[in-house]
This record gives structure tokens, sequence and C-alpha cells, in this order.
């Protein structure tokens, strides 16, 4: 081919080019005058998200126009007047604009509770004001949530105290199809009932706890084979308790930051059942150490099990394991821990009525030497249920039961609790709240402890 030829396709090509160019520039401003700013589809004005009338028909949810008019009448006041085009020759009528779209989506609940407290220690009344919001963003590849929650309460002797507060950030951003970027990150400031089963009569006031949180991970999925990967970090405060005649005694023993990671592979035979293996590892860095001892328990902790998974029609759902877990302490003088864990997590929806779930887990703690308390490798089971009698009204069931067993010794504490609850949905927005929980503590060699708490309450949603 010789220059001018080469010339003359270069030449073609651009003006191939150019018509497309402007061709392109010509459909684009054409559908935005039909239309308006519909752009990625996000604008009030779009008639597949917010409805739209062609001739008498209402498209979607829009509110129809009677002919020839110029405003729709809605309720008592009137709108202004809605934009039309033309689709195909026929006049096509868009819904009102909104003045703007909200960036996140806001939900609110408020709850107002009585609960009466009776069993060991002498009867309490209390009442409890619970809220809670949150905001919610959802886009194109990411989507996160802001959330906030508190528990305030007044007791008949007018001691006003926060049970809890949470301020806690949820997020996600999809990097393709099959990978996900996550993050999350939460602050808790809690402080035990001083009256609650198993505090000691010494102890007039429990330390204030704080505990932050912050996690960033990836998630991969690749054909039948999955894997979640996630790093975290943990800050735990603890104010000083206050003992019998005002004696200040320092918590640095249980205040400690850790960094840990952890993961998940997974393989799916089918969609409905498959293997994976986790495993975990962390190190725990302490303020300081018992003053009974003089020992930092700084320590490091690994865990790897293997289970398997099944998911029938989301009806039944469950997940079982069993694995290995050691914790080594920094300090020579301290034993290691190691022990075999299982866990087992069950969850059984045959319908919209009835719900059933069940769970055990198995963890090491170190010894607390401060509380009197070895270490122990604890054991817990819970098992819930649920029963929708009628769309306005609902029964709850719950059983829970926990076991800590001394790495050598005999079990040292156990904890059984049962209750049962009903909810009365007045209207969409209101909802009454009725419940019942047992509580026994056997805190050896303690004697021990029980508590009856009968709680009714109100529950005010968005």
């Amino acid at each position: 081919m010789d220059a001018r030829a080469g010339r003359g396709v270069f030449s073609f090509f651009l003006r191939l080019i150019g018509g497309g160019a402007v061709g392109l520039l010509l459909v684009g401003a054409s559908t935005y005058a039909a239309f308006g700013q519909v752009g990625d589809g996000s604008f009030s004005s779009n008639p597949a998200l917010y409805g739209a009338q062609v001739g008498s028909t209402c498209i979607g949810p829009c509110v129809p126009v009677a002919s020839g008019s110029d405003a729709v009448a809605v309720g008592s006041g009137q709108v202004p007047p809605v934009e039309t085009a033309d689709l195909m020759g026929q006049s096509l009528r868009l819904a009102p604009r909104e003045p703007y779209h909200p960036y996140f989506n806001v939900d609110w609940q408020v709850g107002l509770s009585y609960t009466h407290t009776g069993g060991t220690s002498s009867g309490k009344n209390r009442v409890t004001l619970s809220p809670q919001t949150s905001l919610t963003h959802i886009g194109l590849r990411s989507q996160y949530s802001l959330g906030a929650n508190a528990s305030l309460s007044v007791t008949d002797d007018q001691l006003t105290r926060i049970d809890e507060g949470t301020l806690s950030y949820e997020g996600q951003y999809s990097l393709d199809p099959a990978t996900q970027l996550t993050s999350s990150a939460s602050v808790n400031l809690s402080q035990q009932d001083v009256n609650a089963p198993g505090v000691p009569d010494t102890i007039i006031q429990t330390p204030l706890r704080a505990d932050f949180r912050g996690q960033v991970g990836v998630s991969r999925s690749m054909g039948r084979f999955g894997l979640v990967a996630n790093l975290r970090a943990q800050r735990i405060y603890n104010s000083d308790t206050v003992l019998v005649g005002n004696v200040m005694r320092a918590n640095g023993d249980l205040n400690l930051v850790q960094l840990g990671a952890d993961f998940r592979t997974s393989f799916n035979f089918t969609p409905q059942a498959g293997l994976f293996v986790d495993g975990e590892v962390s190190h725990d860095w302490y303020d300081g150490a018992p003053v009974a001892t003089g020992i930092r328990q700084d320590n490091s902790a690994a865990t790897l099990s293997a289970g398997v998974r099944a998911n029938w029609r989301d009806v039944l759902v469950g997940e079982a394991s069993v694995g290995y877990s050691l914790r080594r302490f920094d300090d020579p003088s301290i034993a290691s821990m190691a022990a075999t864990v299982f866990g087992l997590d069950l969850s059984y929806t045959p319908n919209n009525a009835f719900s059933a779930a069940a769970g055990f887990s198995t963890t090491l703690t170190p010894q607390d030497v401060g509380a009197g308390r070895a270490a122990s490798v604890d054991y817990a089971a819970s098992l819930d249920l649920g029963l929708r009698l009628a769309p306005w009204v609902a029964l709850r069931a719950s059983a829970a039961g926990a076991w800590s067993v001394p790495v050598s010794g005999p079990n040292i504490r156990t904890t059984y609790s049962g209750g049962a609850g009903v909810d009365f949905a007045i209207n969409r927005n209101v909802a009454v709240n009725a419940d019942y929980l047992f509580t026994w503590t056997q805190p050896l060699p303690s004697p021990a402890e029980y508590e009856h708490a009968a709680t009714i309450g109100i529950t005010v949603s968005r």
C-alpha cells in the first residue's frame, strides 16, 4: 500500500469516527430533552423508578393526571406542574421532581420499658430508655451504614446510669462481581449492674468498660471456592472498681490491646452443602500485672477448625465444626492452655410464622487473679424460638447455659437462663412488648444466686 492510499484510509476512519461522535451527541441531546436528567437513573424524573403516565394510564408509582390539567392535587395541597415528554408519539407525563434525594436512608427506634427484678437480692425497679438510629447509603459499588444506640436507666433508689452505648460503622466496596472489601469500627461503653447475679458483695460500683474495635477484610469467590480474610484491632479499658469502704481497685490487669487476623476458606460441593476451614491468630498486651502475682499475662492465641455447612432451601441452615485452640503466655512461668473446641449453629425457618435457632461454642479464657477466677475452658449453648400467631402478635422464648471448666479442677461457674416474651403490634410504627427472664448462677465456692426479671415496654419506630 503506497503513502497516498494510506492517507486515504486514515482520512476515511477519521470521518467515520467524527460522524459517529456527532451522531452520539445528537442522540444524547434528544434523549436528555425527552427524559430530563436521567443520568444513571437516580433522578426523580426517571419513569422507571418514580413512575410516569401515558395518556390516562399510570406506569409505575406515579399519580394519574387528568387530561389537559397542569397540576395534580394530592390531599389538600397542590404540586407544581409535571414535566411532559414525547414517547413514540404519545404524551408522557413524568412524576413531579423531588427537591432533592437524601444521601442517607434514615431509620430510628425508641423504646421505653419498666423492669422489676427480684430473687437472691432484694427487689428492684428500673425504667429504661433505649434509643437507636441508623444511616444507610447504598451506591453502585459501595454501601455503608452508621449506627448509634444507648440504654439509659433510672432505679427506684434514684440511681441514674448509662447501661450501654454504642457507635458503629460498617461498609463494603465491590472491586468486581467476585471480590469485596469490607470494613467496620465500633465504640462500646457499658457498665454491669452491681446487683446482677454473680457480682461479689464486696463490690459497690462496677467499672465502666470501654471497648474500641476496628476491622478490614476482603472476600473472594472463585467458582466453588471461597476465601474471606480479616485484620482486626481491639482496645479494652476498664475504670477502677469501687469496693466496700470506698476502696479503689485498679483494673490494669484487665485492660488490653489486641491485634489479630482470621480467615475462612470454603468449598461447595453443591449450592446446598460444602466444607470450610477457619483459622484465627491474635496477641494480647495488658496494661499491667495482677497485684497478687506481679506477672503480666501477655499471650498469643491460635485456633484452627474444620467443619461442614448445609443450606436446604433457606429453611434448614447449619454449620458444625471441631478444632484445636492454643494459648501461650509470654512469661514462661505461666503454663500454656490448649483444648479441643466445638462449634454448632443451626436455624430452622419453615415459614414466616415459625423460627428456631440453636448454637454451641467453646472458648479459652485466661485466669483473672483479681476476681479469683482460674484459667478455664468456657462452653456456651443457646436456643431461641419464635412464633407469629397473627400479623399483630408474636411469641418468643429462649434458653441458655454456660459452663466454665478450669484447665485443672472441677467446674467453677455454671449459669442457666430461660425466658419468654410477647410482642403486640399496635400499628406499623408502635409495638408493646412484655418479657420474663429467670437467671440462675452457681459461682463456686460461693452459694448459688438467682434472679427474676419482668419487663413491659413500648417501642416506637420509623
